[in-house]
């Protein structure tokens, strides 16, 4: 029973759009595309769609790898041996402990 009336629903929906399409009521438009979906990165990077990720090393720090370095300390070792401002300003300045 339900099918029947699904199916003559249908069929009557259809029916209005094409009439109210004939008498100048509804204007069809173009199908427009849908957005693209954002990739996964690592996924982009392995296909070559990405070349390589926005890193920058400058004399201060080097963010190029996973975790950020200042003078070439790993900065959850500043925090591990409790570096202090002093500690962090004589690695980010002068590049030495």
């Amino acid at each position: 029973m339900h099918i029947i009336v699904s199916v003559c629903m249908c069929l009557n929906i259809r029916s209005v759009y094409k009439d109210l399409v004939k008498r100048g009521v509804i204007v069809p438009k173009d199908e427009v595309a849908p957005p693209t979906v954002p990739m996964d990165y690592n996924w982009a990077r392995e296909l070559g769609l990405i070349r390589k990720p926005a890193s920058f090393m400058t004399s201060i720090c080097d963010e190029r790898g996973h975790e950020l370095l200042y003078a070439g300390v790993p900065i959850t070792n500043v925090f591990k041996e409790d570096l202090g401002i002093g500690g962090v300003l004589s690695l980010l300045w002068f590049q030495k402990r």
